[in-house]
């Protein structure tokens, strides 16, 4: 099971916004996830540092 910060029966580009998995009674947090897998977090991609 997933928890999603949106609602992918409107739009499902929200389905990439997974707040929580739950698999065999154990959760699993995005960022741990992610880490796990060498793979930044897509709220990594889209910060920008500040240009001053």
């Amino acid at each position: 099971m997933i928890l999603v910060d949106g609602d992918p029966t409107q739009d499902i580009r929200d389905i990439r916004h997974t707040v929580l998995t739950i698999k065999d009674g154990k959760l699993f947090h995005p960022d741990q996830l992610y880490k796990a897998i060498g793979v930044l977090p897509e709220s990594a991609l889209t910060h920008t540092p500040d240009s001053h």
